[in-house]
Order: structure tokens, then sequence, then C-alpha cells
């Protein structure tokens, strides 16, 4: 009785899974060609399970190839860094379609990334923005010009113990911390100018 249960919900499963992977690929496809991977593909691949009893009907493969022309194959086995930041940027984009309220927060999503596909990402942060609250970490200054706030985070020891704390950074705090992604610790009148064009 409990084996006849559990197989007609994870036949609803199975068909749940079965009409939301193709738009799901079509989704994060879209997503990867304005993310600077023309051509690339996003696939979803379905196999019955090996054991079906612990882990449902299918398994579930995510395929990509990064540029026209490639064979889809296993997202661990082929992306990039900067290819998976791109494409875990897209999955974020394509579940949070529909949402009423939505907290994206992205850790060093630019990793592997820089120059003029770093500005892709930041702009593309930026329009997520506009529907939902984004949290970004970053470490390059493409990125981080696009925000509309920012936050210098540090480490203090303390009594024994290192200690994190959060500042909030005025405009001119914010250019500052921009330039120093650009130059290093040392400002230079040239890195404050270029930070400042990045913002604007």
């Amino acid at each position: 009785s409990a084996h006849t249960a559990y197989l007609t919900e994870a036949k609803k499963v199975t068909a749940a899974r079965t009409k939301a992977a193709p738009l799901l690929a079509q989704s994060i496809t879209r997503a990867m060609q304005g993310l600077g991977m023309q051509g690339g593909q996003f696939q979803v691949a379905l196999a019955p399970s090996a054991q079906p009893l612990q882990s449902g009907l299918e398994e579930i493969t995510f395929l990509v190839a990064g540029h026209a022309g490639s064979t889809p194959r296993a997202v661990g086995k082929v992306a990039s860094g900067g290819e998976i930041s791109r494409i875990m940027l897209g999955f974020k984009k394509a579940l949070a379609a529909g949402a009423n309220t939505c907290v994206m927060v992205f850790d060093e999503i630019d990793t592997g990334i820089s120059g003029h596909t770093a500005h892709i990402v930041g702009h593309k942060l930026k329009e997520l923005s506009e529907k939902f609250q984004v949290v970004c970490i970053s470490h390059l200054p493409q990125v981080a010009a696009y925000g509309d706030a920012h936050f210098r985070v540090e480490k203090a020891q303390q009594n024994g113990s290192t200690e994190s704390r959060i500042f909030r950074l005025d405009p001119a705090e914010s250019e500052k911390e921009i330039a120093r992604l650009l130059s290093g610790a040392k400002l230079t009148p040239s890195s404050l100018q270029n930070a400042r064009q990045l913002i604007e």
C-alpha cells in the first residue's frame, strides 16, 4: 500500500519535472546568451533512476555547451568558474520569475570573469534589483559600481577572537573602495577618476 502511494506521488513529481525541464532550459539558455555566452546552450536531462525508492523515479543532469558548435556535457565536467557563475545567475533569474517578494544573495558570482563580461554581469544584477532585493559580494569594480548601496566588511581581532564588522559607505567612501578595487591599497587621482566614471 505504501509502495503504491509512493509511486502515485512520484509520478506526479515526474510529470512536473518533465513539464518544467524544457522551460528551465530555455530560460537559462536565454540568460547565458545575454551574459556573454553567445551560442551557449543549457539542457536538463531526465533519466530513469537507478534507485527509484530512494531518490525518485528519475535522475537529473544539467548539461551545458559553452559556445556554438560544442556538444552539451555535464556542467561539473565542462563549465569554467566564469561559466558556472553566469549559469547560476541565469538559475536565480529563472527561478525567481513570478515571485512576489524575493531576496537574492550572490556570493562572488563574478568568479572567473573580468572586463566586458563583468560589466554585463553587473548590468544583469542591476536589472534584477529593479524587482528583487539583491545582495552581492564582489571584488570586481565593474560589478560593484552598479550597486545602489555599498558596504565594507572588516575583520578585527578582539579578546582573542576574530570579529566581522560591516559598515555602510557614503558616496565618497564608495568611490574610494571602488578605486581600491581598481588599483590596490594606494589611491591615486586616476583610480578615483576611473571609479567615478564606473559609478556614473
